[in-house]
């Protein structure tokens, strides 16, 4: 339920959708998937959307919104990894390439 914490950030932020935290979405229905996809888009939310099994840790499909690209998480999530300061993204990282 990232989307309702971000419009509480954004009205506090200067700038619209700079946030410090990226989301990570999974669900196993693609379905859903494209719809949190499009949610987080629209409010300009940097995420990482996975399609699928959180409790297997498989995972097929990986989409990133364009605040994600445009805000270069995928440095800045690697950087952290490498200080031992990746959280969740380590556990998603170690998944989607099963």
């Amino acid at each position: 339920m990232p989307v309702a914490p971000a419009g509480t950030v954004t009205e506090r932020a200067p700038p619209f959708g700079q946030t410090s935290q990226p989301a990570i979405a999974v669900d196993i229905d693609r379905r859903a998937v494209h719809m949190a996809y499009i949610q987080f888009s629209l409010l300009h939310i940097p995420a990482t959307v996975l399609v699928g099994d959180s409790l297997a840790m498989r995972f097929h499909e990986e989409w990133h919104t364009p605040a994600h690209v445009m805000g270069g998480w995928n440095a800045k999530l690697r950087r952290a990894e490498q200080k031992g300061e990746g959280g969740c993204t380590e556990a998603y990282a170690r998944g989607i390439r099963t």
